[in-house]
């Protein structure tokens, strides 16, 4: 009798970071602010959190706040590939009360989002996989809320995560998905646990 393939019970890791806190009022910038000193550590306090795990991959925004972190994460992780991407940009996917927006931005927006899920969220092939994924509080809510099967205006009225708050989701074979953890700040001591 042959043994049932392993590939069957991997699963795909994806543990989705927010950027650290950033500058409120600093000079304008077209990728957006730098992360403060606070945000600084609050990257190293997860950067050693998830080191301890054999990540594949380091996905993140392009935009500075999400870049910056990224990189003190890479630090710890010098074996994991990276990936940066447009797609990962913070967005607005459905109106948001006593907010401008078109339905235009809000189409772009969900554009780049799905791709990136779809990148993402793919189940694992031979073995786990540990994929970070270091981007923005919106986006982190648009994607659980694909995880859950939840409406897609969950990301807007349900989801808040903390600087640097890890939520871990699963991918098993067929495209089964799973929330493990939510915004964990269990790395993070109180005074660094941070919405803005």
């Amino acid at each position: 009798m042959k043994k049932k393939a392993r590939s069957s019970r991997s699963t795909r890791y994806i543990y989705l970071v927010r950027h650290g806190q950033y500058e409120m009022h600093g000079r304008p910038h077209r990728l957006g602010p730098r992360l403060t000193k606070k945000g600084r550590l609050q990257a190293e306090r997860t950067a050693r959190r998830l080191a301890r795990l054999p990540i594949d991959a380091i996905y993140y925004s392009s935009l500075r706040r999400a870049a910056e972190t990224a990189r003190i994460l890479c630090k710890h992780m010098p074996r994991a590939k990276t990936w940066k991407s447009r797609a990962l940009w913070e967005g607005l996917f459905t109106p948001v009360p006593g907010m401008k927006t078109t339905a235009a931005s809000m189409r772009s927006a969900r554009r780049h989002a799905q791709t990136a899920f779809r990148r993402i969220f793919q189940p694992a092939r031979k073995r786990d996989q540990r994929i970070v994924v270091v981007c923005h509080g919106n986006i982190t809510g648009y994607f659980v809320s694909r995880v859950l099967r939840a409406p897609l205006a969950s990301w807007l009225s349900v989801f808040t995560q903390h600087n640097c708050g890890i939520c871990t989701c699963g991918v098993r074979k067929k495209g089964r998905f799973a929330l493990f953890a939510y915004n964990d700040t269990s790395h993070l001591p109180k005074r660094l646990r941070t919405l803005f």
